[in-house]
């Protein structure tokens, strides 16, 4: 039978400001919807797990479904959920959020009506009504083979944890928020990811979490590892990845696929999707990180998640064979 994960996370309408004049206007996305692409790009059923307003396009909803990825586990609240998200690149490619009016007008470009009073996430304290309410989660979602949990509110993951590990289900991947990336929460960081299969942590958050402490970013992997982990990633800029592996002590570099880029949007995610679909499937760390970063270098070719979905077998196999030349071991 065809093993199947829950992916949770928030789902977002996203404008997207690229090198150069070209630009994206009000697109499906979001980390729940670009890690199910990832899941889905290697196989196995993928559920939907998320919450969104009534004024959430129903459009988008179907689309899901009709590309392999089922939304029962969405969540409608009963009013209005203001999802946009905005996102601005430099020539290099380094991300912005914030002040989207000078973004626009940098580039020469007018301003979009859809971005009119948009005011941009605040990182230390996320909107936990993008957040499922762990009460609502349908019974068919409740018992699947594996779950990702994305980044949201400390409470929100917290119990989201304690829900499937109640349930017996032990291949859980959780990404670290950037909301209590905190040295002074490490505590309560144990407490949150006690006996999870796989944490995954964004360069920079790992970095903040042991700021001042004058330790490798392996030792920073290792440590997070203590809180009783199997096996620890680091999210580096442009789809590079480190890959702990507590109980070999085992560390893999995974470098970034040699393709070009055209937009980083969302490559994170489908790293982390691939990963989990591909493990939860019987494939050992090492190809499910090579399978992700091949997710993540498909993902950076493209704008939106479609077409990550619809890459072709043959194409994934094919650099899955090269990265497995390329990673090495630290």
């Amino acid at each position: 039978m065809e093993q199947e994960i829950a992916v949770i996370g928030a789902l977002n309408k996203h404008t997207i400001l690229l090198p150069g004049p070209k630009v994206f206007i009000g697109l499906s996305g979001g980390y729940a919807l670009y890690a199910a692409a990832g899941a889905r790009l290697w196989g196995g059923r993928v559920k939907l797990v998320s919450r969104v307003g009534e004024n959430y396009s129903r459009e988008w909803l179907d689309r899901f479904k009709a590309n392999g990825i089922d939304p029962s586990g969405v969540q409608i609240h009963s009013g209005f959920i203001d999802h946009r998200f905005f996102e601005s690149y430099s020539d290099k490619f380094e991300i912005f959020t914030d002040k989207p009016i000078s973004r626009f007008l940098e580039k020469g470009l007018l301003f979009p009506r859809e971005l009119f009073n948009y005011e941009p996430p605040n990182e230390a304290e996320p909107p936990a009504i993008l957040s499922p309410k762990v009460g609502e989660i349908p019974f068919s979602c409740k018992y699947p083979d594996a779950v990702l949990i994305g980044p949201m509110d400390y409470k929100t993951q917290y119990q989201l944890v304690n829900l499937y590990q109640s349930q017996g289900i032990t291949n859980i991947g959780l990404e670290l928020d950037s909301s209590y990336i905190n040295p002074n929460l490490l505590k309560e960081i144990y407490e949150l990811i006690d006996g999870l299969e796989v944490v995954f942590i964004q360069e920079e958050h790992l970095i903040s979490l042991f700021k001042g402490e004058r330790i490798t970013r392996w030792s920073m992997l290792k440590r997070i590892a203590e809180g009783k982990v199997s096996h620890v990633v680091a999210l580096r800029p442009l789809n590079q990845q480190m890959l702990y592996i507590s109980a070999a002590e085992e560390k893999w570099v995974i470098p970034p696929y040699d393709s070009p880029i055209v937009d980083p949007s969302g490559h994170k995610a489908s790293f982390c999707g691939a990963f989990m679909g591909s493990y939860m499937q019987g494939q050992n760390p090492i190809q499910s990180a090579i399978n992700g970063n091949v997710a993540g270098s498909i993902c950076m070719e493209t704008t939106g998640h479609e077409q990550i979905i619809k890459t072709l077998p043959g194409l994934c196999k094919a650099r899955a064979i090269v990265q497995s030349e390329r990673i090495y071991k630290a």
